[in-house]
């Protein structure tokens, strides 16, 4: 005889009821619901169904994989009736006898679908003596709600079962509140306890078990969301470029790429996605580094659907130390602009020097022999090897701002649509937020980097043509405001000649800002987290 034990729940006289598959004798080998309850003691407990052991069926092969314990101590059982694959459920009472409350004979199974496979995966019971259980028919979620006499909850979304979401419904948690958080495999999504999506529901991808990092989000006018990182593929230094793409409610979106991800790369080394924009036409382009002896650009494009656009699948190479891609932008006119970082470059008057980097791509995916030198442009910002771009922004007159570090020092650039500095922009189109502007907060240094007090992180345009610089300020989020020349902003306080207005943001511990956008009113919003408590989101809004 056959027996897999699926699931167990522990009563709170210790006694273990597992479930699972079995055959109730060697002659009668049909695969069925299978149940055994064991004392603390490990025996068997002879009390429920004359031997601790409970086999049943409906009529066909059948597999439980699902138990919950019920407020009154009855036990749900969930899982798979008949060589069609039906979903099952049943409803035992605590001596293991069928209750014949519940749908007339103790058990239900229903044929929900015609694309495919059915069967529920897992059951949790709620406070009222319903229970919830979750699956799949066909390659859409099941959740439905049961009440005590077998009949589905119509007070849930859609009459009692919702099976309007993409994926394959593997298990379920009801948190305290009542909502559910329903587990997908390689995804999780959060519902209302009416079986609504939940809409600070959150969703998890996992790229079979590897080690996973996302970088940048894009929406689409669809509503689609767009999310890119990298993936180890095969250990730490073998990375690959990752897509994937959600529906609006937060599920996968299964006709991008395969089951609504991809990966891509050009090497066996590095490769990973830093930052991701929509063009009009649907097409999605990344742009990030990409190793072979050194790193480079990366630019990708692809299409809607995920298939790659090979007129535009790139890596640039500065010279002979490593160039970093940081964000790309889409301009009205269709062309793409990448910005980032580059070492050791060949096109720096100092070679051991680092320089912000662009890049610009006609729209048929060929370098804008227009833009600086053959589509490429490289700004020296100080010496030593310090420099970092991490975020860009189009002005409304099609200027590019970028905004990075140099050792302690916010540096923001402005260049013209031919890629030229902008001379009307600070000094000689570079404005360096020095040691004076934080110096009323007791901050000076010069450290490098990585380790340093002040580093920018992200740039934004005020409607009224004023910058924003926001990034990580001794432990501090940290805000500069600078005026469509280099300035001071139009509507800030008056500050000293040479400097700018600055803001602490401080939540009372160690904190760093990385993400940051403009509210269509001005407010600013920015993001990031506490260095000394990881688990920590910080966000705050500025006027």
């Amino acid at each position: 005889a056959w027996n897999y034990a699926r699931d167990l729940v522990i009563q709170p006289d210790n006694k273990i009821v597992v479930a699972g598959q079995a055959t109730e004798t060697a002659v009668n080998s049909n695969l069925e619901f299978g149940v055994v309850r064991y004392l603390e003691s490990g025996e068997l407990d002879d009390t429920f169904s004359g031997n601790g052991i409970r086999v049943f069926g409906f009529g066909g092969t059948d597999d439980a994989r699902g138990i919950s314990l019920l407020p009154d101590g009855k036990l749900a059982v969930v899982g798979q009736a008949g060589s069609s694959s039906k979903l099952a459920a049943a409803l035992l009472n605590a001596d293991g006898s069928s209750d014949d409350d519940f749908n007339g004979n103790g058990k239900f199974d229903r044929d929900h679908s015609s694309s495919g496979d059915e069967s529920l995966m897992a059951v949790a019971s709620q406070p009222d003596g319903k229970f919830v259980a979750v699956g799949y028919a066909g390659d859409k979620l099941v959740l439905m709600r049961v009440k005590p006499d077998g009949n589905l909850d119509t007070s849930f979304v859609n009459g009692g079962i919702l099976d309007s979401h993409d994926g394959f419904g593997l298990d379920l948690i009801i948190q305290p509140d009542g909502k559910f958080l329903v587990l997908l495999g390689d995804s999780m999504m959060s519902l209302n306890p009416n079986g609504d999506l939940d809409e600070s529901g959150l969703t998890i991808t996992d790229f079979a078990n590897h080690h996973d990092q996302a970088y940048a989000t894009a929406v689409q006018d669809d509503g689609k969301i767009i999310v890119v990182g990298e993936v180890d593929t095969k250990g730490v230094f073998d990375k690959e470029v990752a897509l994937v793409r959600y529906n609006p409610d937060g599920s996968r979106d299964l006709s991008f790429g395969e089951h609504g991800m991809l990966l891509a790369g050009f090497y066996t080394g590095e490769d990973g996605g830093r930052s991701v924009a929509i063009q009009p036409d649907g097409k999605i382009v990344v742009a990030g580094r990409s190793q072979s002896s050194d790193f480079d650009f990366l630019i990708y494009r692809f299409e809607p659907n995920g298939d790659k656009d090979p007129s535009l699948m790139k890596f640039v190479d500065f010279g002979i130390g490593d160039d970093f891609a940081e964000q790309v932008l889409i301009q009205p006119d269709g062309k793409i602009v990448v910005a980032g970082f580059a070492d050791n470059a060949t096109l720096l008057v100092d070679p051991d020097r680092v320089g912000f980097a662009l890049l610009r791509f006609n729209p048929d995916g060929k370098l804008d022999q227009g833009f600086g030198t053959q589509g490429k442009v490289l700004t020296e910002v100080g010496d030593g090897s310090s420099a970092r771009v991490r975020s860009a922004a189009l002005q409304p007159d099609g200027k590019i701002v970028l905004a990075g570090t140099h050792k302690s020092t916010f540096v923001v650039a402005r260049y013209n649509t031919d890629g030229s500095l902008d001379d009307s922009f600070g000094t000689n189109g570079l404005v360096r937020v020095e040691d004076p502007v934080f110096e009323q907060f007791g901050i000076t240094g010069t450290e490098a980097l990585d380790n340093s007090v002040v580093a920018a992180k992200a740039v934004g345009i005020l409607s009224n043509g004023d910058i924003v610089v926001s990034g990580a300020v001794d432990g501090d989020f940290g805000l500069v405001f600078l005026g469509t020349n280099g300035g001071n902003c139009t509507s800030c306080p008056l500050m000293s000649p040479g400097t700018h207005y600055s803001l602490l943001v401080d939540f009372g511990v160690a904190e760093a800002a990385y993400g940051m956008t403009i509210q269509p009113d001005n407010k600013i919003l920015v993001v990031g987290n506490s260095t000394t408590d990881p688990d920590s989101f910080k966000i705050a809004r500025i006027k």
